[in-house]
Protein backbone atom coordinates (compact mmCIF):
# COMPACT_ATOMS: atom_id res chain seq x y z
CA UNK A 1 0.00 0.00 0.00
CA UNK A 2 2.92 2.40 0.58
CA UNK A 3 4.62 1.71 -2.01
CA UNK A 4 1.60 2.55 -4.44
CA UNK A 5 0.65 5.79 -2.76
CA UNK A 6 4.84 6.60 -3.26
CA UNK A 7 4.88 5.58 -6.33
CA UNK A 8 1.98 7.46 -6.85
CA UNK A 9 2.95 10.91 -5.61
CA UNK A 10 1.20 10.73 -1.97
CA UNK A 11 3.49 12.18 0.82
CA UNK A 12 4.05 9.23 2.59
CA UNK A 13 6.80 9.26 6.38
CA UNK A 14 9.75 7.49 6.22
CA UNK A 15 9.37 3.85 6.42
CA UNK A 16 10.77 0.50 5.15
CA UNK A 17 10.07 -3.09 4.57
CA UNK A 18 11.19 -5.66 6.51
CA UNK A 19 11.07 -9.54 5.48
CA UNK A 20 13.54 -10.89 7.74
CA UNK A 21 14.96 -9.86 11.67
CA UNK A 22 17.97 -8.60 10.02
CA UNK A 23 15.88 -6.05 7.73
CA UNK A 24 14.08 -4.88 11.06
CA UNK A 25 16.96 -4.50 12.78
CA UNK A 26 18.22 -2.22 9.88
CA UNK A 27 15.16 -0.41 9.36
CA UNK A 28 15.30 1.02 12.85
CA UNK A 29 18.80 1.27 12.98
CA UNK A 30 17.51 3.93 10.04
CA UNK A 31 14.54 5.64 11.32
CA UNK A 32 15.07 5.26 14.79
CA UNK A 33 11.83 5.89 16.69
CA UNK A 34 9.17 3.36 14.64
CA UNK A 35 6.11 1.05 14.77
CA UNK A 36 6.78 -2.25 12.83
CA UNK A 37 3.35 -3.35 11.43
CA UNK A 38 2.47 -6.27 9.84
CA UNK A 39 1.51 -6.42 6.44
CA UNK A 40 -1.60 -8.29 6.75
CA UNK A 41 -3.51 -8.41 10.00
CA UNK A 42 -2.63 -5.54 11.75
CA UNK A 43 -5.00 -2.86 12.92
CA UNK A 44 -5.86 -0.76 16.31
CA UNK A 45 -2.75 -1.76 17.85
CA UNK A 46 -2.93 -5.40 16.39
CA UNK A 47 -0.16 -6.62 14.89
CA UNK A 48 2.25 -3.60 15.68
CA UNK A 49 5.00 -2.92 18.14
CA UNK A 50 6.98 0.62 18.88
CA UNK A 51 10.63 -0.08 19.02
CA UNK A 52 13.17 2.89 19.46
CA UNK A 53 16.38 0.99 19.91
CA UNK A 54 18.04 -0.95 17.07
CA UNK A 55 18.78 -3.74 19.65
CA UNK A 56 15.27 -4.45 20.55
CA UNK A 57 14.04 -4.62 16.66
CA UNK A 58 14.62 -8.24 16.30
CA UNK A 59 12.37 -9.09 18.72
CA UNK A 60 9.57 -7.21 18.40
CA UNK A 61 9.78 -8.84 14.69
CA UNK A 62 9.89 -12.42 16.13
CA UNK A 63 7.09 -10.87 18.67
CA UNK A 64 4.75 -10.38 15.41
CA UNK A 65 5.26 -13.70 14.12
CA UNK A 66 8.14 -13.43 11.88
CA UNK A 67 6.36 -12.33 8.75
CA UNK A 68 6.54 -9.54 6.23
CA UNK A 69 6.47 -6.22 7.89
CA UNK A 70 6.31 -2.62 7.71
CA UNK A 71 8.94 -0.76 9.76
CA UNK A 72 7.06 3.29 9.71
CA UNK A 73 9.08 6.17 11.21
CA UNK A 74 7.27 7.42 14.13
CA UNK A 75 6.23 11.37 12.98
CA UNK A 76 4.66 14.01 15.45
CA UNK A 77 1.55 15.42 13.99
CA UNK A 78 -0.64 18.49 14.68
Amino acid sequence: EKDWLSANGFPVGPYRVAATADEATAAVAALGDVIIKTCQGGYDGRGQARVTHAADAAGAWASLGGVRTVVEQRLDLA
